[in-house]
């Protein structure tokens, strides 16, 4: 069982903000329309990236994680074993599951009223209480960790069949953490990309709503990424990512010294502010 995750669009790039982002001081533009701001994707500024701390030995990591016990949350619960080697690290959680079911037994009677016959009809409800023991493990490959993040209290790791994630009350513990587990990985080969932001295809209605004809809508811009550094911000519409693909990703579309078009908008009641900005980062070295 794995918490899924938008997939956050990965590159290893320096972001440069350009002067001037907004296309010869391009004004913003209004349109009337009716409060359709619940039809668009909802954005969220809860994401950071993971920025590598001092790098540890790999006895010191796993130490790091097999003491993680008494602080980390998986799904919700604290871990009552972690196994640990230089390949994967298992999490195993276990809980108690409580239901109640009702038993419902009808009764049926009667009596008479003179001549008459009075039916009567009444129910009786059993009460049964259970309780069953769960238990699930969480795995990490260390060698499949593609990403790293923070989102709220959790550290999100990406591999290839989805994302993973630990959580903790204490933002120091977690970075610690944190810090073994990209440890590990890079001694198995991984290579940690960091993410930029999360994005969402527009449907046609709200494309009618921007008026454009096609776009994507960034999110989530993770906080302290070369995409934040160049000024992307959650909400922004990228117009050209049929571009960004045909180039076969960020870097040779930048190399190529194009730019993002984005289209940032804001809406307060039946009125739809917009205007065109420009968005460029240097080529990955």
């Amino acid at each position: 069982m794995e918490k899924k995750v938008f997939v956050a669009v990965v590159l290893s790039v320096t972001a440069l903000f350009t002067g001037g982002c907004a296309t010869g001081g391009a004004p913003m533009f209004t349109t009337e329309i009716p409060d359709y701001s619940s039809l668009f994707p909802p954005v969220s500024n809860d994401y950071t990236v993971y920025k590598p701390g001092r790098p540890a030995s790999e006895d010191e990591a796993l130490s790091v994680i097999r003491s993680s016990m008494g602080y980390a949350i998986i799904r919700g619960q604290k871990p009552y074993d972690i196994y640990a080697d230089k390949y994967s690290a298992v999490f195993k959680i276990q809980w108690t599951e409580h239901s109640t079911t009702y038993e419902t037994t009808p009764t049926y009677g009667g009596f008479f009223w003179g001549w008459d016959y009075i039916p009567t009809y009444s129910n009786t409800t059993q009460t049964y209480h259970q309780s069953e023991q769960k238990n699930d493990s969480l795995t990490i490959q260390f060698r499949d960790i593609t990403g790293m993040y923070f989102y709220k209290n959790s550290l999100v790791m990406m591999h290839p069949g989805g994302a993973s994630d630990i959580s903790a009350a204490n933002p120091g513990s977690l970075k610690t953490l944190a810090d073994a587990i990209y440890t590990l990985a890079l001694k198995n080969g991984a290579r940690v990309e960091e993410p930029l932001f999360n994005s969402q295809t527009l449907t046609a209605k709200q494309c009618e709503l921007l008026k454009i004809e096609a776009g994507e809508m960034v999110t989530a811009v993770f906080s302290g990424s070369e995409a934040d550094a160049a000024g992307l911000k959650a909400g922004d519409v990228i117009l050209n990512m049929d571009e960004v693909k045909s180039a076969k990703g960020f870097n040779n579309f930048f190399a190529a010294k194009k730019y993002l078009k984005i289209l940032r908008w804001s809406m307060k009641g039946s009125v739809i502010k917009y205007k065109h900005v420009r968005i460029s980062m240097k080529e990955g070295k």
